[in-house]
């Protein structure tokens, strides 16, 4: 019974390591803020930590369920590093509107092609506004942790409020996982 149990904190120490290494990937423009013109060029940025993916892909998507011009995804881009912590877009013509959103997802292996990743993260909503549009003004956060602790905009969607609560749901997550693995070392040391 000594052993299991020894076993058993050992199972779960590892566990709580395990969960604290996650990896963090988050969009910080488009945010709730932002908006494109279409035919301009303009930079989407993210930041990261842990153990994420060496590149990603990233694409567009309208989360208006009845877009009918819009079905699906469109690639903006197939493989950037994640390192650079941006890319510069060049929005295409056409669609315009709102409720789009950006998604990045894992640069899978070209064997391993079959199945769609779980995309990394989901941006907020923005609008893209028509050719000629003033190109909005700088709406970079001075800091990631800025983009999910900041007070939302009147004009945010709840969709943007969701990203953001997911984003505050991981830090528990990690901060109890770390406390975890602190009374586990705690309880090993006692029991060895």
């Amino acid at each position: 019974p000594l052993f299991t149990m020894r076993l058993n904190l050992i199972a779960t120490f590892i566990t709580a390591l395990a969960a604290s290494a996650v990896a963090d990937f988050k969009f910080i423009k488009p945010n709730s803020q932002f908006y494109a013109v279409a035919n301009a060029t303009t930079t989407i940025t993210w930041d990261y930590s842990g153990d994420v993916p060496q590149a990603i892909s990233i694409r567009l998507s309208n989360k208006t369920p009845s877009n009918l011009t819009f079905v699906g995804e469109q690639g903006i881009v197939a493989s950037v590093p994640v390192s650079s912590k941006q890319y510069d877009w060049t929005v295409i013509a056409t669609p315009i509107g709102d409720n789009w959103v950006l998604k990045a997802y894992p640069v899978v292996a070209a064997d391993n092609s079959t199945a769609q990743p779980e995309p990394l993260d989901e941006s907020d909503e923005f609008s893209i506004k028509p050719i000629g549009t003033d190109p909005p003004k700088d709406t970079t956060p001075t800091s990631p942790s800025s983009s999910t602790s900041s007070p939302s905009s009147s004009n945010s969607t709840s969709s943007g409020d969701n990203n953001k609560s997911s984003g505050a749901s991981e830090s528990v997550v990690k901060s109890l996982s770390f406390a975890v693995g602190i009374i586990g070392i705690t309880l090993l040391n006692n029991l060895f």
